[in-house]
């Protein structure tokens, strides 16, 4: 079981212009993709070939878009990238990169039908696999834009106008993937991810400026790897940094709370937020008190406590913040309830 917690309660208290500051939060995101303890080996494999009368189709396809055999090398790219992360995956212990495997007459653009609990287990079964990572789509397509413009160019004879040619290729890819647990015959994640990069060429002829397209494929490997490394990374949790604001004025307590929050004490400045709550005569106090304790208690990974702090500085001292955050606060707590 895992859950969202707070990883770190480092921050950066920014001052802001009002009654209030901001603290920075590092906390940990539950991976995308959860995959149960017990499943530590798997195997990999590239379906994303296709054979038969649409394979003739986007060969003819790729002819006129200048993609020739790039597919392939990208196909193997991100796969080799997807294991290599995979294998720093300290969950998994046994992994195998499997034989590339072909879909007659399946879409090329799009996910084939998945495979067959029959061919999950065949596949899987020499290898005492306990989930399949298949890449199941890899699809590049190519747009050219050539153009011509007239320039200057300085010579020792003096300025001479000639003809430039541009050409700006931009190369999209498409990928698919899917998780089979072989034991529970389910179908754990699938995932498209695309992404592009450009690239351009310039120069006196044609040829010259046709260049830009010879530079694709380094592109593609390259962009192949990264698709490769972060399609891996969504069975990891995340790191990611979050602001929260909280009240620094309203009281001489309140002020001092906020010098102690600079300083990082933060159990000196919950000690204070509490006492206000209570001691204080004034209901805005009492209010910004309470939702500084909201904050408090979701630093040090309260979430249950953090959620009534924020709900009771919204409804009982009309703190319009504390609506929000009740929101932000509920939605973890559901994260954590669903991966429960």
């Amino acid at each position: 079981m895992k859950k969202e917690y707070i990883l770190l309660w480092s921050f950066i208290v920014l001052g802001l212009a009002s009654c209030k500051q901001q603290v920075y939060l590092t906390i940990t995101q539950p991976a995308a993709v959860y995959l149960a303890p017990e499943l530590q080996s798997a195997a990999v494999v590239n379906r994303s070939f296709t054979t038969g009368n649409s394979k003739v189709i986007d060969i003819l396809e790729k002819g006129l878009t200048l993609e020739g055999d790039i597919d392939k090398k990208g196909a193997q790219q991100i796969i080799t990238s997807f294991f290599d992360q995979l294998s720093l995956n300290p969950q998994m212990k046994i992994i195998k990169i499997l034989d590339s495997l072909s879909v007659v007459n399946g879409p090329v653009a799009n996910f084939p039908n998945p495979l067959n609990w029959d061919e999950v287990a065949d596949l899987t079964s020499g290898n005492n696999a306990q989930l399949l990572f298949s890449l199941e789509l890899y699809d590049t397509d190519t747009q050219l834009k050539y153009g011509t413009q007239k320039v200057n160019k300085a010579t020792p004879l003096g300025n001479i106008p000639f003809v430039q040619h541009t050409a700006t290729v931009t190369t999209f890819i498409k990928t698919g993937w899917r998780i089979y647990d072989v034991e529970t015959k389910q179908i754990i994640d699938e995932f498209i991810l695309t992404n592009d990069f450009v690239s351009s060429g310039s120069g006196i002829t044609p040829i010259m400026a046709l260049a830009a397209i010879a530079n694709r494929e380094p592109g593609v490997i390259n962009l192949s790897s990264r698709m490769g490394e972060y399609y891996a990374s969504r069975l990891l949790d995340q790191q990611v940094s979050v602001y929260r604001t909280f009240y620094k004025k309203g009281s001489d307590a309140l002020k001092m709370a906020n010098r102690k929050a600079e300083v990082k004490d933060w159990k000196g400045a919950g000690e204070i937020w509490r006492k206000e709550m209570t001691a204080s005569t004034k209901s805005k106090t009492k209010g910004r008190a309470t939702y500084n304790m909201a904050i408090y208690e979701e630093i040090y990974g309260n979430l249950d406590q953090a959620l009534l702090y924020a709900q009771e500085a919204y409804t009982t001292y009309n703190i319009k913040m504390g609506k929000e955050y009740a929101r932000i606060i509920q939605q973890r707590i559901n994260n954590n309830q669903y991966l429960k």
